[in-house]
């Protein structure tokens, strides 16, 4: 049997909270069958390799299985070049020749296989245009087993029968098994799929014999040439990922001829000729790549949500390299370039930390920090320079700031009950900004109160700058009777003021208004577009995209640019015609995996009745929204529960507050059926594919924990107050913090609201602004001094200083 399969469950993970290999690694690779005469250009799949080759090998296992970390072995020349290369917080006496079983991700911050055999992280390659398809561009290595080789000599000696013979350098020489492949479109979950000269392996190919191919020396101009070979009986010595590259953002060039996405899952950057209508190159940035944005034409910002970092960019022609990265604060979401300061700042949007910082780019640090509301989403520059705008996905708040002085001009809550405030919009005139977002209208979430929008809302509001009372907000409605515009996302004005574009990514379309027609209504909008506007297409139309289009930004003043999510592409739009123009694929699969599909269910209001909402609506990107709802999940009505997050759910059995289901699959057709009320039931297989998809949402890492990844010294002592006097181990215990069972501990405030709770999750508690399943507490010390103090749960009364170590541990956690 040629291929790898892990089949004990372990998994490979990657460092940024979200799972490549999401199941256990048991279906049959597709293998190559290299014709005779096989050539390096055209039959194997090559890389340009600018720092030493780190490779991994296994040793010979019967069956041809991989079970655990304890079956690899390795070795390496150059200790220090490898912790360079590796580049995450290892203590270098637990490198030794052995597997990295002492390694704990909880510790050390990187990925692992399990619980705590191996690290899995990616390595920042180079690859020659000539040699690879663009779509392929980087590897993933797993230092569990490293060779630091000057030179690699591969040959092909029976890789169908025995596996391929690597030697490695001048002395030492490992019979290994390497993985290998011709034209990979994809490798997810161990299944690689490719284009037609790739075949299948089965038992009758099996018996074939193999063409003896001559040895080929690797190596030119002092890089080293790594060819990646598919075998079985192995883990990969380099594992090629050309999966989904997931743009979130888009940004055009100043000079207008290209533009960089932020490939939010592929954790890269690509580049884009839009003359030409196609990619130049592409380049691994770091992980999570949020938001992009030009500083001129040469020089590009990338934010990296899941290193708390921004990349500066240099472009020079086709070639993409990373000048530098500046740590920024925990999960930066947004950033934008000043274009008046004599000196070239930019402003990030900290989400984790609730601020906004400034970067001085010619010092590369971080200048000041501008607080504001919870959980920045979005940054908008006016156009004149003066006024820097933030719009925060929790509480509905808008926060005008001098963008010279960096002096509050104003905090404004939009209207009603807001959140997912999107991409904010200002006018060429700098007059006033435009900000898409949903309201939640509390009302009981059934049938009749969806199809009379009586649930949740999609809007625009427009704001006067830079200041305005409250009366001044103007909203408009999007949404028509019977086919709703869910999660509207990102908004976007033309140069010269006449278009207004609005990315809907849960009904996968763009809204184009003739701007200066729109009819903002003085007083409430109701819950629908006005009919003015659905009766004239000058005014207003709805483009189909397809997918999940969300960065929108003008290449000039009738062209933009969209930024597809899920469909792994960039979308030019003529504005004036209401049409697609062209699609520029960034690369990936050419068919879903189980888990993209379920990530592609989540994300589709038309699940929903008349596609109001998503999952993803609830959950903004899998955590919470910081809103109640009044859904049937403790199966009753009449009671506003607050929506949890999804990250590590799927180790949080039983799940609903009250912890009355116990199945997931069974919840998340519960929630498919029950609230979004969706006209086609859920089948089997969009359960599964559903869970699949949660099973990839987990925890990011935490800011709140020492630099060596420990507790700080008032978190240690929280900790014993936890497990001791607090008495909150009782109910939140193991590595999840939580319990199967449910507790009445008086937080039941109404006939209707459940008695007995079960015990949320503890883990990320500092990513919540909102506690409590109905969401009353805003703080972590209203929860511990008013409504959930120890002293009355079976605990003992804390002093301040001991309360003050309690929520220290609590945010550690």
């Amino acid at each position: 049997m040629a291929g790898v399969h892990i089949d004990d469950g372990h998994f490979l993970r990657t460092a940024h909270g979200r799972q490549i290999h999401q199941l256990p690694i048991a279906r049959r690779l597709r293998v190559m069958r290299p014709s005779t005469g096989a050539n390096l250009r055209d039959d194997f799949l090559l890389f340009s390799i600018d720092h030493p080759v780190h490779a991994i090998v296994t040793r010979h296992v019967n069956p041809p299985a991989v079970r655990c970390a304890s079956e690899l072995v390795g070795f390496w020349a150059d200790l220090e070049a490898m912790l360079g290369f590796v580049g995450v917080r290892i203590d270098p006496e637990q490198l030794t020749r052995r597997t990295f079983e002492v390694l704990n991700r909880d510790v050390h911050h990187v990925s692992v296989v399990g619980s705590g055999d191996a690290v899995r992280l990616r390595a920042d390659l180079d690859a020659l245009d000539d040699l690879v398809r663009r779509d392929i561009d980087y590897v993933d290595v797993i230092p569990i087993s490293v060779c630091h080789p000057q030179e690699l000599l591969v040959s092909f000696r029976g890789l169908w029968e025995d596996g391929g013979t690597a030697e490695y350098g001048q002395d030492e020489t490992c019979r290994a098994n390497i993985m290998a492949h011709n034209c990979i479109s994809s490798v997810n979950c161990g299944r690689v799929q490719a284009d037609s000269r790739i075949v299948e392996q089965d038992s009758a190919l099996r018996k074939e014999p193999r063409s003896k191919c001559p040895p080929y020396r690797l190596g030119r101009q002092g890089r080293v040439l790594f060819a990646v070979l598919l075998s079985g009986i192995c883990l990969a010595a380099v594992t090629v990922v050309a999966g989904d590259r997931s743009p979130l953002a888009v940004a055009v060039s100043p000079n207008g001829r290209f533009c960089v996405s932020a490939n939010y899952t592929s954790d890269s950057v690509t580049l884009v000729d839009l003359q030409k209508g196609e990619t130049v190159s592409e380049h691994p940035c770091g992980r999570g790549p949020s938001d992009v944005v030009w500083m001129d034409d040469r020089t590009a910002l990338v934010c990296l949500q899941h290193e708390d970092a921004v990349a500066v960019l240099k472009i020079e022609g086709a070639r993409i390299s990373i000048d530098k990265r500046i740590a920024v604060g925990d999960e930066p979401s947004a950033i934008v370039m000043s274009p008046t300061r004599d000196e070239p700042r930019a402003f990030v949007a900290v989400s984790g930390t609730d601020e906004v910082a400034v970067l001085d780019l010619s010092e590369q640090v971080v200048e000041q920090r501008i607080a504001v509301g919870q959980q920045p989403c979005s940054l908008a520059l006016s156009p004149n320079g003066r006024w820097l705008v933030t719009a925060c996905s929790l509480g509905g708040e808008v926060f005008v700031h001098d963008a010279i002085s960096y002096k509050s001009h104003s905090r404004r809550v939009l209207l009603d009950d807001t959140g997912n405030l999107g991409v904010v919009a200002i006018l060429p005139d700098s007059s006033a900004c435009i900000v898409p977002h949903i309201v939640n209208r509390t009302f009981p979430v059934n049938i009749e109160n969806i199809e009379k929008g009586w649930v949740i809302d999609n809007r625009l509001s427009k704001l006067p700058l830079p200041t305005g009372e409250e009366w001044n907000q103007a909203q408009l409605g999007l949404d028509k009777r019977g086919d709703a515009v869910g999660d509207a996302y990102a908004a976007a004005v033309s140069p010269d003021g006449e278009w207004l574009l609005v990315t809907c990514g849960g009904t996968h379309e763009l809204l184009v208004f003739r701007q200066p027609t729109i009819p903002w209504p003085p007083a409430d909008p109701g819950d629908f577009i006005p009919d003015e506007l659905l009766s004239d297409d000058d005014r207003f139309r709805r483009l189909e995209l397809g997918g999940r289009p969300l960065g929108v930004e003008f290449i000039d003043g009738r062209t933009a640019i969209v930024a597809n999510y899920l469909l792994n592409a960039l979308q030019v739009v003529d504005v004036a015609k209401v049409s697609i123009v062209r699609t520029i694929r960034l690369g990936g699969p050419v068919q879903p995996n189980l888990e993209r599909r379920g990530e592609t269910i989540f994300y589709d209001a038309d699940r929903s009745l008349n596609s109001w909402f998503s999952c993803h609506t609830c959950h903004p990107e899998g955590h919470t929204s910081g809103l109640t709802f009044d859904t049937l999940n403790d199966r009753s009505y009449s009671t506003q529960k607050l929506t949890p997050s999804l990250r590590g759910v799927v180790h949080t059995a039983p799940w609903t507050w009250q912890g009355w289901q116990q199945d997931l699959h069974a919840a998340v057709r519960q929630s498919l059926t029950s609230t979004m009320q969706g006209r086609q039931p859920p089948t089997n297989e969009d359960a599964e594919a559903l869970v699949a998809f949660l099973s990839t949402l987990e925890h990011f890492e935490n800011p709140h924990l020492a630099g060596d990844g420990q507790l700080t010294r008032a978190a240690r002592r929280g900790k014993q107050l936890f497990e001791s006097k607090a008495g909150c181990a009782k109910c939140h215990r193991g590595p999840h913090f939580t319990t199967p069972e449910a507790f009445d501990v008086g937080l039941g405030l109404s006939p209707t609201d459940s008695k007995e709770h079960n015990p949320p999750s503890l883990r990320g508690l500092y990513s919540r602004r909102r506690f409590l399943h109905d969401g009353r507490a805003r703080t972590l010390q209203q929860v511990i001094n008013r409504h959930h103090r120890p002293e009355d749960i079976g605990g003992e009364s804390l002093t301040g200083e001991e309360l003050q170590d309690l929520i220290a541990y609590l945010r550690s956690i």
